[in-house]
């Protein structure tokens, strides 16, 4: 939430504070394969979170920012009001891409974001499971 009204609308000011700079936000690969919703993300900027992406995106200019949730959907499962819960132990490739391609990182920490709205655990409530197993697989496609 604070993702894309931070770098996809332009609600902070940031972009005249960065001008000239040109903001990618990463999202899963499957939201490109949804009619409309393609669409909907391309108009907006946004990228796919793959390896490629991320290197065509970081070598073609050097005005380019790239936003990556490094937690992702398997994060934003865990996200219930009154807990917080990073996803960071196994996600690594990111520092790998920032090497490889000299880009900058600038660690950033989204506060409250989590009590916005209530979700169902699927640890929790069997009848989850296959909607868990489905975002568990989506993830993983690159």
């Amino acid at each position: 939430m604070n993702t894309y009204a931070n770098f996809v609308t332009n609600g902070t000011g940031l972009f005249e504070k960065l001008p000239g700079m040109t903001v990618r936000v990463c999202t899963l690969v499957s939201q490109f394969w949804i009619p409309l919703r393609r669409e909907w993300a391309m108009l907006h900027g946004l990228i796919d979170c793959s390896k490629e992406s991320l290197h065509y995106v970081l070598n073609s200019s050097i005005n380019n920012i790239v936003v990556l949730i490094v937690g992702g959907a398997e994060e934003a499962l865990d996200a219930h009001p009154g807990s917080h819960m990073l996803t960071l132990s196994k996600r690594k490739g990111f520092i790998k891409i920032a090497i490889e391609t000299g880009a900058q990182l600038v660690p950033m920490y989204s506060f409250g974001e989590n009590e916005l709205f209530e979700q169902a655990s699927f640890k929790i409530h069997f009848r989850c499971k296959p909607q868990s197993d489905l975002v568990e697989l989506f993830s993983k496609i690159k």
